[in-house]
C-alpha cells in the first residue's frame, strides 16, 4: 500500500466525519420546526439521498484505488 493512498483515505475519512456530522446537524435543525411544510421535507430527504450517494460514491472510489 503506497503511503499517499492512506493518506488520501484518512482525509477522506475525516472530511466524510466532518460532513457526517454537518448532516446531522442540519436535518436536526429542520426537525425541529413544529409544522414542516412539504417543501422542507422533501428537501430534506433530497439533501440525505444526495448526502448518501456521495458517501457510497467516494467510498466506491477510494476503494477501488485501494485495491487496484
Amino acid at each position: 500500500m503506497d503511503l499517499t493512498t492512506l493518506i488520501t483515505g484518512i482525509l477522506l475519512a475525516l472530511a466524510l466525519l466532518g460532513f457526517g456530522f454537518y448532516a446531522l446537524l442540519a436535518v436536526r435543525h429542520a426537525a425541529h420546526f413544529r409544522y414542516l411544510s412539504v417543501r422542507t421535507i422533501y428537501l430534506t430527504i433530497f439533501f440525505v439521498g444526495v448526502s448518501a450517494v456521495l458517501v457510497a460514491g467516494c467510498l466506491f472510489v477510494y476503494s477501488s484505488i485501494l485495491l487496484n
